[in-house]
């Protein structure tokens, strides 16, 4: 639901399956990883988070703030030589579109101060 109608207890239960809970992945495997002296931190994360939708006010923002953990994280974790990482899934629905041009289009909706709903509408789409 928008923000006005949505409940922050839904709000919350979300933040916390899509952003506490890779927060705390993480946290538990670096001793191992450190231990271990390899390996790598790969987090799923969704076009969601660059992008607003309506309605998905909750879902967007922790995804948008799983993009940014796992950046934090990879500053953070840089001196253990370990790669950190949030990877974006192809869907079906994207067609022919890479991840590359998906995140093209994004900076160039967010230059444009665009919505992702309006650049569908205006037909703007790179093919990478």
């Amino acid at each position: 639901g928008t923000i006005q109608r949505g409940s922050l207890e839904d709000y919350d239960r979300v933040m916390d399956i899509n952003v506490r809970a890779v927060a705390l992945g993480i946290r538990a495997a670096l001793p191992a990883l450190e231990a271990a002296d390899g390996g790598a931190i790969v987090v799923t994360g969704s076009v969601s988070g660059l992008f607003g939708d309506s309605g998905l006010w909750a879902y967007n923002a922790s995804k948008a703030a799983v993009v940014n953990l796992v950046r934090s994280v990879a500053l953070d974790i840089g001196h253990l030589k370990l790669p950190a990482s949030c990877n974006f899934l192809r869907q079906p629905t994207m067609g022919d579109q890479t991840e590359q041009s998906l995140l093209c289009n994004a900076e160039r909706a967010i230059a444009a101060g665009r919505t992702r709903v309006q650049r569908r509408k205006a037909g703007a789409g790179h093919r990478g």
